[in-house]
């Protein structure tokens, strides 16, 4: 009976020793890909020489729209590579923060956006996520689910709208067809 619990203990710990292999082999793979390198690269000159609030200064909204555009690997990253939608979600609700920032009029948004580095927080929450990082994983889910409600409460503003456009555009149309029949 012993060596029963010896021989499952042993292959416990080659399950173990397996997957932790699997875990490390992933994770020099997804280290070694373009989109890895890149948002690296982009965390590094971007968010520590602050690029974007730099020029923001020169031309004001110039760094939100190349920051949120340079956050295209870190997507990839997710979206494709790690296929999570939660990471996905975290790392829109990053973007999206960082555009709602740079909303702030003129060198105040410059001064926050110096402090939000969303490219490093991106990579940070990757790499969390591939080490399987409680913590990173509690963020990703939180923000996921903040900007799902986000999404959704968008979906219902859009319905809204179109609804009441549909009704102006139904009034309008009815007004003109009344003016154009009285004039016949």
């Amino acid at each position: 009976m012993q060596e029963d619990g010896k021989r499952n203990n042993g292959q416990g710990t080659n399950s173990n020793k397996k997957h932790s292999e699997t875990d490390t082999e992933r994770k020099q793979m997804l280290k070694e890909t373009v989109s890895y390198k890149m948002s690296k690269k982009i965390a590094k000159y971007w968010d520590q020489w602050y690029l974007d609030p730099i020029i923001g200064l020169i031309i004001p909204g110039a760094g939100d729209i190349l920051s949120s555009l340079l956050a295209i690997p870190a997507f990839w990253m997710s979206a494709v590579k790690l296929k999570s939608v939660p990471l996905t979600l975290a790392i829109i609700y990053n973007v999206l923060a960082d555009a709602v920032i740079g909303m702030f009029p003129f060198l105040l948004a410059d001064i926050i956006d110096a402090a939000n580095k969303a490219n490093s927080k991106n990579l940070r929450l990757i790499e969390g996520f591939v080490d399987n990082d409680a913590n990173i994983i509690r963020e990703v889910n939180r923000k996921a689910i903040i900007t799902g409600i986000m999404i959704a409460v968008l979906c219902v503003l859009i319905g809204v709208i179109m609804y009441f456009m549909t009704q102006i555009i139904g009034v309008i149309v009815s007004f003109i067809s009344a003016i154009t029949t009285g004039y016949a």
